[in-house]
């Protein structure tokens, strides 16, 4: 069964593989070194059958530049993600394809980075088996 934390932590790695800026989770508000990524995510899920459900997830990726950095080098973190990202990810051991990879600036001076990754999948419940247990055993000879 894939994770939400399983997706952040594979994005997590892949954006410790292409830069070695800190990486937090959404939840830090103050403290925190420039330039750095912070992530979160949305899983919107369904019950498709009984023992499979439909996820669809998107990963927001935020990215605070160093202060006073020029903005060319903001759309250089924005292209090299979209080149990471384009051709999907690993988690564990299945591959995410993402069906789309949204990019914008935001803030009050445009210098915030805003990357969303979608993606959807089906996952297995689990199955349980039921447990039986025998009460007689008949053994009928002629």
């Amino acid at each position: 069964m894939t994770t939400e934390t399983d997706i952040l932590a594979a994005v997590k790695d892949q954006l410790n593989k292409l830069y070695s800026y800190p990486v937090y989770l959404d939840e830090v508000k103050e403290g925190f070194k420039q330039p750095c990524f912070f992530l979160k995510s949305m899983d919107v899920a369904k019950e498709e059958t009984k023992y499979v459900e439909y996820h669809d997830v998107s990963v927001y990726i935020t990215y605070f530049p160093k202060k006073n950095d020029d903005m060319l080098a903001m759309y250089d973190v924005k292209d090299s993600l979209k080149s990471a990202f384009i051709h999907g990810l690993s988690v564990g051991s299945r591959y995410l394809h993402f069906i789309t990879i949204q990019t914008e600036t935001n803030g009050q001076d445009s210098d915030i980075l805003l990357i969303t990754l979608r993606t959807q999948y089906y996952d297995s419940i689990g199955k349980e088996e039921p447990t039986y247990k025998m009460l007689h055993l008949y053994d009928k000879i002629h």
